[in-house]
């Protein structure tokens, strides 16, 4: 078992489920192959990581699309008038997260194999339902994809600088002075 930290990529591995897994709710079968990286560790043994969504069975990756839109829809809805006006494309933008809790010694470093991982997907019968084909069977996300949505946890990348209040008050009054001046 690699020494895992937070912000390393991960895979789940697949295994079987035992009854001591359903007992704690800690691994189930749709987990497995999953994507994504360490969000925190627990001194417990277990890791909350932060999934891929492109490497989420089909199923699932509509599910948590339709949730995000309702959570959006709600939160646009609950802002006045005066507000939603206020706001940029960039902060109309709601993103969801999809973390899970595992056990650690259920993560691997992404990309690596492991002999239980091999033996376990190779047993599986073919299925011929798409939403249900293992995560390496889907596409993957690509390399200009994952540039262009670089992770939090991207080596050397550091947290962006909040604005002060006096910065954010002369944005407002500049996109105000902007506004009057398009309406004319």
């Amino acid at each position: 078992m690699a020494n895992l930290k937070e912000g390393d990529r991960v895979q789940i591995v697949v295994r079987e489920q035992t009854s001591s897994d359903v007992k704690e709710r800690s691994y189930y079968p749709y987990m497995g192959g999953l994507r994504g990286t360490i969000y925190r560790l627990y001194s417990d043994g277990r890791a909350a990581v932060q999934i891929d969504l492109d490497s989420l069975p089909e199923a699932v990756l509509t599910r948590h699309t339709e949730v995000q839109e309702r959570m959006k829809t709600r939160w646009i809805e609950s802002l006045s008038e005066e507000a939603r006006s206020r706001l940029t494309p960039e902060e109309r933008e709601f993103h969801l997260n999809y973390v899970l809790l595992v056990r650690v010694e259920d993560l691997q470093p992404e990309g690596k194999r492991t002999r239980t991982a091999q033996t376990t997907a190779a047993k599986e019968p073919a299925r011929s339902d798409d939403t249900l084909a293992p995560p390496t069977a889907r596409a993957r996300r690509t390399p200009s994809a994952k540039a262009e949505s670089p992770s939090l946890f991207d080596a050397g990348e550091t947290a962006p600088k909040r604005k002060t209040l006096e910065e954010l008050e002369k944005a407002e009054e500049e996109f105000l002075k902007s506004r009057q001046q398009r309406r004319r």
